[in-house]
């Protein structure tokens, strides 16, 4: 039912402040902002824009609340989405709504608000259309409608259904209508959900990703795959597609099919698609993202996107530049900040009248995760939407474009409107002619595209003639040849999206086929593209020549051809034709690299056969052995593993190359090594463990331990007890010891769990490895090293004994006893195994064992107290705080660039301040990403397995431990499989380091708070490279 109110903040609704430059301001922001709220008109002040730019408030509460998304209708109507149940979903019916502000009297300003759709939940996503709107709302995307024309929605139906929801604040959104029909969306973070049309098909989403669907619900398909929490999307003129992202980089323009970085999961076998930044403008919290085509920004800001924020509170802006047809993001300075804290921009859309729209969430908190749900100051009652104008500096003018009701236009005069910059109102007009005229505006459109026009007009003139079914094939020839580049691109994309390319569209697949060698990029990409959604024979020797002759800095245009080579080559009787050896090795090169893309008999048969005929790129050996033996037929592993075999005299590198390779998709696939490789492995292992190189050594004693061979312990154990070598080397050989199940290995990992000389990280390695022995005779080892151990090796001890149940009785008798500390049950690493394994009246038996120890909130508390004025009373150094985060902290996260990436990005992570900071690093569990719990696994043997779950690759299970080992346990050994509310990153960080290298590192984390910079401190261009 729709409500209406006069704007109650009539008076205010277009103050204005001009600001020109940022100096002082600090990026550093705290995850609940200690100031109050201000008002609309006190926030206006704070703003800061570049000179000539002036920001203007648009709406406010009450209202609106907190806003998520924004949008256009075809009157010039703004329409926002808001919340008052972010961030949990209403257990009962929705209280969000659609709300569209109007312009009743035509002087520019919003004066009116009406409820359109009410009874939402966590509206993310909308998008009007004839008659309604489409619009997001747990658990469904709905189509709403007023079917009386009364200007009330009065229907509302579930068009698809059900998206997963356990995660529900980066949900479903950037609904965009494109110029072909479709709606374009993204899935947002973390859920999972399995959605189909009317039709019956259907896809499968877990976290990231991207989609299209039909307006009347009856087909929805993918468009791109992974990233991490894509939250609006935005086109440019030639129908390029921008997401932001959050955990991997601010921007990304999109390749349609193509795979994006996740965390952990794979790529297609083709590697990832090229990104167009690298930098990271300081966060890794983006939402909203603008793409500026129109006229009314100066010559600087045209062709720049623009993402929201909402962490550092502040617009970003890069400059796009193209490289071939790839897209380049060079950094530019922030477009808005704001000295008002709570300022969370979360959507940006360019408006109708040239302006940018920004949706502020307005808040003391944004972070879900970092703060809890149900935190008393999470607001639920304010919001605002700003725009930011063009007014000119002194000496110059601009104005804002008129925004007009298209519906009141005739087509003439929507015709003059598909000639402006501005792309908004291009896509309005184009729907606009399409929905009200339909085939009445066939015969018009078609003589006015041959008139002399707008190159914009013949554009989307075009488009409209498609979505009708009036573009001819004369039509078509003749827009082919049109002298400009972006017509020859949208034809392209257009006949892209006919069905029948073999049948009565073939002489448009004709004509796709002769662009693939265009003078023109772009028109290249799209019609590489456009051969990658229509399969056929004919298309491979052309998709070969357009990637030789493509040159190595246009990363767009050669991923995408790998990718529609890819994509003929899934047809069996495609492959058959192709798949074989002419002597020309450049091709053989480049069917190989696609064919690792392909995962069926087929690939792996030509794979083996390459590999047989010495044929491929050796380089990439390791690759193609790997794909052979994932996905060759049982009866022709024996065939593949002599010829992995012939490289056991090949120099130790590739040997182990060829050996790892085999080994780990041998597991894949649930099988076994062959048994004559075992000798080969003995050999390889003994020359590795006999080099000086401490690489080659780890390598060796990965081997020992992988493949269990009992013959090196000895040389092995040397390298464990060796006070001389590096402490990860030495753990490596104690891992190794254990694995060769060697007798002597016990008396080894006692004598270093109880020498006090050893480091402790040295004996904390020890411990563990013992623990994995799962024997009564090294429990009883461990449990006399726990009696007389210091508190950080107990809480070693105890999470090793914790892993299996004779242990944890073990442990919880030894603390009934007071023989061990009652302490050691509040530390995570034993909580979490305790909870994994079967112990009669565990909760019963720890809670009378804790019963009068300080409560652990207070214990914590202290500690950060403690470390705080030690920090304040310090001079740290952050050179010195660099060398303890590549130590403890580079194993599992990536900062700047440098790490892993298993656990999440910390680029701008000094912007949570020293307080967050501290939480964070001395516990760990507080503030725990769900996306980032503890995975536990308890084996066929009774052993307890912790780490950060990756991915499942074939039938191996693959996690990250504790001290950010990858860990691989076949699916045939785990009988269960549990989910930690716990943190998988190590606690007790104050004890594993010094007071003072934890202030070194704490001071190194603070100043992480701007992107990287080049070494000469310029803008930093992104290469655009792929993965």
């Amino acid at each position: 039912m729709v409500k209406e109110s006069q704007m109650l903040r009539s008076t205010i609704a277009w103050l204005t402040v001009t600001w020109c430059g940022t100096a002082g301001l600090s990026q550093t922001r705290q995850h609940v902002v200690p100031e109050g709220p201000l008002s609309p008109e006190e926030q206006l002040a704070k703003f800061h824009v570049p000179p000539g730019f002036e920001i203007e408030l648009v709406a406010s509460e009450p209202e609106i609340y907190s806003p998520l998304s924004i949008n256009f209708d075809n009157r010039g109507r703004l329409w926002v989405t808001d919340t008052t149940e972010y961030p949990l979903p209403p257990k009962g019916p929705g209280r969000d709504g659609l709300k569209v502000f109007e312009d009743t009297d035509g002087d520019g300003r919003y004066d009116k608000v009406a409820t359109l759709v009410d009874g939402l939940s966590m509206p993310t996503g909308a998008e009007p259309i004839p008659g309604g709107a489409i619009v997001f709302s747990v658990p469904s995307i709905f189509g709403c409608y007023d079917t009386t024309g009364d200007g009330l929605i009065d229907q509302r139906r579930a068009l698809y259904s059900e998206f997963g929801n356990i995660d529900a604040h980066g949900m479903n959104n950037g609904f965009t209508r494109w110029l072909d029909g479709w709606v374009y969306a993204c899935h947002g973070f973390r859920n999972s959900s399995e959605v189909k049309g009317s039709d019956g098909h259907t896809i499968k989403m877990d976290s990231g990703n991207g989609y299209r669907f039909r307006l009347d619900g009856s087909h929805i398909e993918y468009v791109w795959h992974g990233q991490v929490n894509p939250y609006g999307i935005a086109f440019d003129s030639l129908g390029n597609f921008f997401t932001a992202d959050c955990h991997t980089k601010p921007a990304y323009c999109l390749l349609r099919g193509a795979y994006y970085p996740s965390f952990g999961k794979p790529h297609d076998g083709l590697g990832f698609g090229p990104k167009m930044i690298e930098h990271s403008h300081g966060s890794t919290s983006i939402s909203g993202i603008a793409y500026y085509a129109a006229e009314q920004f100066p010559e600087g800001y045209r062709d720049n996107v623009f993402m929201g924020n909402s962490v550092t509170g502040r617009v970003n802006r890069d400059k796009v530049t193209a490289r071939g047809s790839s897209l380049i993001g060079i950094e530019q300075p922030d477009f808005v900040t704001c000295d008002d804290r709570w300022f969370r921009p979360v959507e940006i859309k360019l408006g109708p009248d040239g302006a940018l729209y920004i949706a502020d969430f307005y808040d003391c908190i944004i972070g879900y995760y970092e703060v809890p749900l149900t935190h008393p100051r999470r607001d639920k009652t304010r919001g605002r939407i700003w725009r930011v104008v063009y007014r000119g500096t002194e000496g110059e003018s601009q104005k804002l474009r008129k925004v007009c009701d298209l519906t009141k236009l005739d087509l003439e005069q929507l015709w003059t409107r598909l000639a402006t910059p501005n792309l908004c109102v291009r896509l309005l007009a184009t729907h606009e002619i399409i929905d009200r005229f339909a085939a009445d505006a066939v015969k018009p459109l078609r003589t006015r595209i041959l008139e002399p026009c707008d190159a914009h007009q013949r554009a989307h003139g075009m488009w409209i003639l498609e979505r009708l079914g009036a573009l001819d094939d004369e039509f078509v020839q003749r827009l082919a040849e049109d002298e400009t580049g972006s017509i020859r691109v949208h034809l392209v994309k257009a006949l892209a999206e006919r069905t029948d390319w073999d049948g009565a569209e073939r002489p448009a697949a004709e004509l796709v086929r002769t662009k693939l060698f265009d003078p023109d990029a772009f028109v290249r990409r799209a019609a590489a593209d456009a051969l990658g959604r229509h399969p056929n024979s004919a298309h491979v020797p052309l998709l070969l020549r357009l990637w030789s002759e493509t040159a190595s800095e246009d990363t767009y245009l050669i991923h995408t051809t790998r990718m529609a080579l890819r994509d003929q080559l899934l047809r069996p009787e495609i492959f058959r034709e192709h798949a074989h050896f002419r002597g020309d090795q450049d091709r053989t090169h480049r069917l190989l690299d696609v064919v690792l893309g392909i995962r069926n008999v087929e690939s792996a048969e030509f794979v083996l056969s390459a590999l047989k005929t010495d044929q491929f790129d050796s380089k990439r050996l390791g690759e193609f052995i790997h794909h052979a033996t994932r996905y060759l037929p049982d009866d022709q592993i024996d065939s593949l593993a002599e010829y992995v075999l012939t490289w056991q005299d090949a120099e130790p590198g590739k040997q182990l190359n060829a050996f790892r390779s085999f080994g780990l998709a041998m597991a894949e696939r649930g099988g076994q090594i062959p048994k004559p490789f075992y000798p080969w492995a003995e050999r390889l292992a003994d020359r590795l463990l006999d080099s000086k190189n401490p690489l080659r050594l780890a390598e060796g004693m990965q081997l020992v331990g992988a493949l269990r061979l009992p013959s090196l312990y000895e040389p092995v154990a040397q390298i464990a007890a060796a006070t001389n070598r590096p402490i990860p080397l030495r753990i490596a050989a104690i891992q190794a010891c254990v694995a060769t199940a060697d007798p002597r290995r016990l008396e080894l990992l006692d004598a270093i769990l109880g020498n006090p000389a050893d480091t402790p990280e040295l004996r904390r390695g020890a411990a563990l490895a013992l623990s994995t022995v799962n024997t009564d005779e090294s429990r009883q080892l461990l449990l006399e090293r726990l009696k007389t151990a210091h508190h950080q090796l107990a809480a070693t001890i105890g999470a090793a004994l914790a892993g299996s149940p004779p242990g944890a009785e073990i442990l919880l008798n030894t603390i009934a006893e007071g023989k061990a500390s009652p302490l050691l049950l509040r530390e995570p690493g034993v909580q979490r195994r305790l909870e994994a394994v079967t112990v009669p009246d565990l909760s019963a038996r720890v809670a009378k064992l804790t019963k009068n120890l300080p409560p652990q909130d207070e214990m914590t508390a202290q500690l950060i107290t403690q470390r705080r004025n030690a920090y304040a009373a310090s001079k740290p150094e952050s050179e010195l705080g660099k060398a303890a985060f590549e130590k403890q902290c580079a194993i599992c996260h990536q900062l700047a660039g440098e790490g892993k990436k298993f656990g999440p990005d910390l680029d701008g992570i000094g912007m949570r301040g020293l307080d967050r900071l501290l939480e964070d690093l001395l516990d760990p569990s507080r503030n725990v990403d769900p996306a980032f719990q503890s995975t536990i696994v308890i084996t066929d043997k009774g052993l307890t397995r912790t780490g950060l779950a990756l991915r499942d690759e074939g039938q191996v299970l693959i996690l990250v431990d504790l001290e950010g080992n990858e860990l691989r346990i076949s699916h045939g050994e785990i009988d269960e499989r549990l989910t930690s509310a716990l943190s998988p990153m190590p606690n007790a960080l104050e004890k594993t380091l010094n007071e003072k290298d934890f202030n070194h590192l704490l001071r190194f984390l603070l100043d992480a708070t701007e992107p990287p910079k080049s070494p000469d401190g310029a803008e930093k261009q992104s290469p655009a490279s792929g993965e």
